[in-house]
């Protein structure tokens, strides 16, 4: 049984399950890894997209939001304007959000990948790392081990408050999919 999610395992848009959507799957992989984390379990990404959307289109918040709703997590979109806000969401890793994020706001050196366009990220809980605070996040944008885009922060990434600040509260969008209850 996961009780932070950061103990759960990442989830991947270019992993298997995620066929034939996978380009366009951030959103549902997401979900699929929240969902897995609430019930300790694990779902095909692909599964889970087609719970409320058809095939290899980018999905909408609303739609992200309906999927956890009925894999039984009620979930709601929420406008996040301060990073005090959103470390209370996490709830100490207790409730991971999915995150609309406008990824040519995040240093490349911290996103780890060239893709700069919207993108979604699950945001796991606060931290920090060598005397910085953050946040731990979950990009789905790599593959799993041995595939073409390998992630060598194992699903974890950490964004400083500083990066968080400039890339999701000061960005035109700063919308955040919320299970209504931490696990």
């Amino acid at each position: 049984m996961y009780t932070s999610a950061l103990q759960a395992p990442p989830r991947f848009q270019w992993e298997a399950s995620s066929a034939p959507s996978g380009p366009a799957n951030c959103g549902p992989t997401g979900v699929a890894f929240i969902a897995g984390f609430y019930h300790d379990t694990t779902y095909g990404i692909e599964w889970v997209r087609r719970l409320v959307a058809p095939c290899c289109r980018p999905t909408y918040l609303y739609e992200q939001a309906d999927m956890l709703t009925r894999l039984g997590i009620p979930a709601s979109l929420v406008n996040v304007t301060s990073l005090s806000q959103l470390r209370s969401l996490v709830a100490g890793g207790k409730r991971p959000v999915i995150l609309a994020m406008q990824m040519s706001r995040v240093p490349v050196a911290v996103r780890g990948h060239n893709f700069t366009g919207a993108h979604t990220v699950v945001c796991l809980t606060t931290g920090t790392k060598s005397g910085v605070k953050g946040f731990w996040i979950s990009d789905p944008n790599f593959s799993p081990p041995g595939g073409s885009r390998p992630d060598p922060d194992h699903g974890h990434r950490f964004y400083s408050e500083a990066d968080m600040q400039w890339a999701f509260i000061y960005n035109s969008q700063h919308w955040a999919i919320v299970p209504n209850k931490p696990k």
